[in-house]
């Protein structure tokens, strides 16, 4: 440091020393431990957009499945009404 630095910018520059020396780079973000971090949040989050297109894919199949059971319960209705209306008709 050059000579007439202020207590801020020895600071500063100890703490560039430091990080230098205890993780091989100066800034905070470049750090092994910092990547590694970003890379977990990164497959957390994949995880948590996949989990959630599951669970809509899931509500789709389901609303899927109670449109066609409605559809039979009204055919099968249908069915039993004609059946009805042709005994009537023949008796």
């Amino acid at each position: 440091m050059p000579q007439g630095s202020t207590k801020n910018q020895l600071i500063a520059y100890a703490r560039n020393q430091r990080n230098w020396f205890q993780y091989g780079t100066t800034t905070p973000q470049g750090t092994l431990w910092a990547k590694l971090q970003n890379g977990a949040s990164w497959v957390w989050q994949q995880l948590g957009l996949g989990a959630a297109e599951g669970k809509k894919q899931a509500e789709k199949g389901a609303d899927s499945l109670k449109e066609g059971a409605t559809y039979a319960k009204n055919r099968a209705g249908e069915q039993a009404q004609k059946a009805g209306d042709k005994i009537k008709e023949e008796l």
